[in-house]
């Protein structure tokens, strides 16, 4: 079981550090000048303090595996998330799973998310598809060898 847990500025330290390891293997394959591995912790303190975008720790009991972000749009109710990242050394534990329902969750009155991911990581696409987001056809060429593909997964009233 995981839970979520707003990240205050005090802590982004540790975001810093875990998009770090989180990344590291997506880096070391795309050498992305744009990937959160490369971000800065002045980078990182300008997103946080942005009035619609906040960072929460996902846990595991009480360690800090991962962390994701949430970007609201002025309505509300649309969301974009990324990144999302996770410890790879607790990977394939359903952990992205989990922290995909509980944001959900967290955020009853976004309608509609959206996030994008690396095209030719077909692991990283059917982890989203198998969630419920849907291909939008964009599509955005990085570098010769990346690109983003863009999603969107619309939650419908349960009325």
């Amino acid at each position: 079981m995981i839970s979520l847990e707003k990240v205050q500025q005090s802590e982004l330290a540790q975001i810093h550090f875990l998009q770090k390891v989180a990344f590291e293997s997506l880096y070391d394959t795309y050498q992305d000048e744009g990937s959160p591995f490369k971000q800065t912790q002045a980078s990182l303190l300008a997103k946080f303090n942005r009035p619609l975008e906040c960072y929460f720790f996902i846990k595991q009991q009480d360690k800090r595996i991962g962390y994701l972000r949430v970007v609201m749009d002025d309505s509300g109710t649309t969301a974009k998330i990324g990144p999302i990242g996770v410890d790879p050394l607790v990977e394939g534990q359903g952990i992205g799973t989990q922290a995909m329902q509980l944001v959900e969750q967290t955020f009853p009155e976004v309608k509609e998310w959206r996030l994008s991911t690396i095209l030719q990581e077909t692991t990283l696409c059917h982890f989203y598809e198998k969630m419920g987001y849907q291909k939008t056809g964009e599509i955005v060429w990085i570098q010769e060898e990346m690109a983003l593909v863009f999603y969107i997964k619309t939650i419908e009233d349960k009325d």
